[in-house]
């Protein structure tokens, strides 16, 4: 296996590989769990589901925060192809 790639925390804001991948998964995880509930449990009050579709709206706000970041990272280290 290769060694994970090392991303300097004191510039990317991002912090170390563990972090990422973590603010990548977890989010993903809580939406896979959210909408599972939501499919598998028909009969929830509006209030309940409203609650469940809140919580994915977040969870979908921290990870499209992380892939922007993510992004930014990259593209202030690309090489210019010209």
């Amino acid at each position: 296996m290769s060694p994970r790639p090392a991303i300097d925390p004191d510039t990317s804001g991002l912090g170390s590989y563990e972090a990422i991948e973590h603010e990548l998964r977890t989010p993903l995880t809580s939406l896979r769990s959210l909408t599972e509930i939501l499919r598998d449990f028909p009969d929830l009050t509006d209030a309940q589901r409203e609650r469940f579709l809140d919580s994915m709206i977040a969870e979908n706000e921290r990870l499209s925060r992380t892939v922007d970041q993510l992004l930014a990272w990259i593209d202030s280290r690309a090489t210019p192809l010209s």
